[in-house]
């Protein structure tokens, strides 16, 4: 799981990098254009900027949210296969103790 979120991260991170590249490219063709006054240009661009460091912040808290879940559930899964284990070291430790002792009685 920790690999395909990081993954996932990873190619949400890219694509806003895309999606900025691409935005600056409208608004610079735009302008060239004389669709959209300069000034207008980079108030949209940093609107744009400011949205999409927003989203990307949200999509880091979201993976953040979804690791730590993730890491809980591996943690109870590897407590509850721990404890299993103990308990079945003792079932099989346990008699061969008894065992030796019983002996070791029987011979004095």
């Amino acid at each position: 799981m920790n690999n395909t979120l990081k993954k996932l991260v990873t190619a949400g991170f890219g694509l806003a990098a895309i999606a900025e590249e691409k935005g600056r490219k409208l608004l610079k063709e735009a302008m060239q254009k004389g669709a959209v006054p300069e000034a207008k240009a980079k108030k949209l661009y940093a609107e744009y900027l400011a949205k999409a460091k927003k989203q990307q912040a949200e999509l880091a808290r979201m993976a953040e949210a979804e690791l730590k879940k993730g890491l809980g559930k591996l943690h109870e899964v590897a407590s509850g296969g721990l404890k299993d284990l103990e308990k079945e070291l003792k079932k099989h430790t346990a008699p061969k103790a008894a065992k030796k002792t019983k002996k070791t009685k029987k011979r004095k």
